[in-house]
């Protein structure tokens, strides 16, 4: 990125002109206030050479945001085919974090007239300025400051990338002092509460198809400490059925996957509990899938909706429980708070919900379980 504002040519790129925005910024304003563009339409527009056009097909495919990129590519010389395999690289939970900072820097400097590809470095930090005033967090500022690496020129022998440009790392540690990250959690629920709960439903051959879905996926949540996408996958196509457990392969890559990473993560395994059927996941499992087995025609996903038509539960139906203080991924910091207090050992815990680092199940995850006041209030109730 270069220090001052200049004609420098972009990679692939014979004119070095400003790129065509007002198409990009029409799109744009269908979702954020027009007034918010309005200075630009007295300037004169960028020149259009930077960036070649996409066809309608692709602009109503994708995102504003995915467009822009994919424009870049194009005009860094890189094939169709070559541009959508590097747009797959971004997974889609960060498409949709990077689209709005994308959308927000586009009409930032369509007010500034400033170029969006090679901009002035202070200007690039004078939006994620304008951020912090709108009191985003840090990690929100820092999710802006990844989406303008990906997609602002640097200078070939300087900085890789706009977030290592030295200016931008003082001025994040800056926003972490002032604005410093605090866990979600202090606490985290008391599982046994949960448990004790299920285990009053009673006999999973005679709940209702609703509680007894229900009744799964908590007991899965709990046994695995996975995530909701890793529940959402679990597929019977790629199930193995033994006397005591059910083995699952999961096929698409999840948040932690990386190149180079042991698939030993890929692996769910439920492991029967003799001590209680009624807390057994392999017993709830065996009755669910009798139950569902007319009604998924033919859906593979072991979750399907309760509700008619039943399809496929999607990440969010999976996860549609009681967020008033604590959030659905809450469970798997419950459920491995857990396994530490019975002296589980932090290789098990690790292992269970796929993590490679202990440093990552210190820091956001091994929370002190909330006691309730229940005890107390019965003690104080006799006297």
């Amino acid at each position: 990125m270069p220090g001052k504002n200049s004609s420098k040519q972009s990679r692939g790129d014979p004119g070095g002109a400003l790129l065509d925005l007002p198409k990009l910024v029409s799109q744009i304003a269908e979702t954020i206030d027009s007034s918010s563009i309005d200075d630009h339409s007295q300037g004169s527009p960028p020149d259009s050479s930077r960036v070649p056009e996409t066809s309608p097909i692709e602009e109503k495919a994708e995102s504003v945001s995915l467009s822009f990129v994919r424009r870049l590519y194009k005009n860094r010389g890189f094939s169709e085919r070559a541009t959508n395999i590097v747009l797959q690289s971004w997974r889609q939970s960060s498409q949709k974090q990077y689209d709005a900072h994308i959308r927000k820097w586009l009409l930032f400097c369509t007010k500034r007239q400033a170029d969006p590809i090679c901009p002035i470095i202070s200007v690039a930090v004078d939006f994620l300025t304008s951020l912090y005033d709108e009191g985003l967090s840090y990690s929100s500022i820092n999710s802006a400051r990844c989406a303008l690496s990906a997609i602002l020129e640097s200078p070939a022998s300087a900085y890789p990338t706009f977030g290592e440009h030295p200016d931008v790392k003082r001025f994040m540690k800056g926003i972490f002092q002032r604005r410093h990250p605090l866990p979600r959690y202090c606490k985290t629920w008391d599982v046994n509460l949960v448990l004790q709960y299920i285990g009053s439903m009673g006999n999973s051959q005679e709940l209702s198809l609703k509680d007894l879905t229900l009744k799964l996926v908590m007991l899965v949540a709990l046994t695995t400490a996975q995530r909701g996408q890793s529940l959402q996958l679990l597929d019977t196509q790629n199930m193995v059925q033994e006397e005591t457990a059910y083995t699952f392969m999961l096929n698409s890559n999840l948040k932690q996957s990386k190149p180079g990473k042991s698939t030993s993560d890929l692996v769910i395994k439920l492991n029967a509990y003799p001590y209680d059927r009624n807390l057994c996941v392999v017993n709830a499992c065996s009755v669910y899938l009798a139950r569902t087995k007319l009604l998924r025609g033919s859906e593979s996903r072991l979750f399907i909706t309760h509700q008619k038509p039943h399809k496929k539960a999607s990440r969010d139906t999976i996860r549609r429980i009681d967020i008033n203080v604590y959030k659905p991924h809450s469970v798997r910091s419950a459920a491995t708070s857990k396994a530490k207090a019975a002296n589980a050992s932090l290789v098990e815990i690790m292992q269970t919900a796929g993590w490679s680092s202990a440093a990552t199940f210190a820091k956001f995850y091994d929370r002190e379980i909330e006691q309730g006041s229940s005890f107390a209030d019965s003690v104080l109730s006799q006297s």
